[in-house]
């Protein structure tokens, strides 16, 4: 029979490092957004309005890439957990 291995502290750390990334993206989205709408203070009119709602459609996108990438590690992992519970289980069974 063929036995399957999974570096469960591999996936693990690439798991965090998604989270990581994600969370930092975040972080930099929201400040880099932050910064440009007070940079904006000093415009008037539709220059300032049409900016503006291409940006918060841009941090939106951005937004919601970063939050992917957090639920990715998240799933990872979760998925990680789980093979890990189910292979504790298989090894415990005497066939």
């Amino acid at each position: 029979m063929a036995k399957y291995v999974c570096d469960y502290d591999q996936l693990n750390s690439i798991a965090e490092s998604l989270h990581k990334i994600g969370g930092d993206l975040a972080d930099n989205i929201s400040t880099y957004a932050s910064d440009m709408t007070t940079g904006l203070s000093s415009w008037n009119g539709t220059a300032k309005k049409t900016f503006l709602t291409k940006c918060d459609t841009q941090v939106e996108l951005a937004t919601a890439k970063a939050n992917e990438t957090i639920a990715l590690g998240d799933f990872i992992k979760g998925a990680v957990d789980e093979i890990q519970k189910t292979d504790q289980e298989l090894a415990q069974l005497t066939i």
